[in-house]
């Protein structure tokens, strides 16, 4: 029962967690979605869809698989950002990558 206990706390210590976003960021109008699903699979309409950021540690593969699909015509709307660190801040740079998307 002790352990039970615990697993819920650490769930609900961990959601938390995901939830919460200093206030240093809120300029960026992040939306996070946190759904409990079987498939491995959301689905939402393109539209919903404003911009990905590519981050830093982005393995190729990813990368160019995310390209790829955002290629699609359903997609063209959506802007394509990297992210790079800034130098010494805790920030970020944004570099929009052109519509060729390479």
């Amino acid at each position: 029962m002790h352990s039970t206990i615990f697993c819920e706390l650490q769930n609900d210590t961990f959601y938390a967690a995901l939830r919460k976003k200093h206030e240093h960021w809120k300029y960026e109008n992040e939306v996070r979605l946190i759904a409990a699903y079987d498939s491995g699979v959301f689905t939402f309409s393109a539209e919903s869809l404003e911009c990905v950021i590519l981050g830093m540690l982005i393995s190729n593969q990813d990368k160019a698989t995310i390209l790829a699909l955002l290629k699609l015509p359903q997609w063209k709307h959506v802007k394509v950002y990297t992210a790079s660190a800034r130098g010494f801040e805790l920030a970020l740079d944004l570099n929009e990558l052109g519509t060729s998307r390479d």
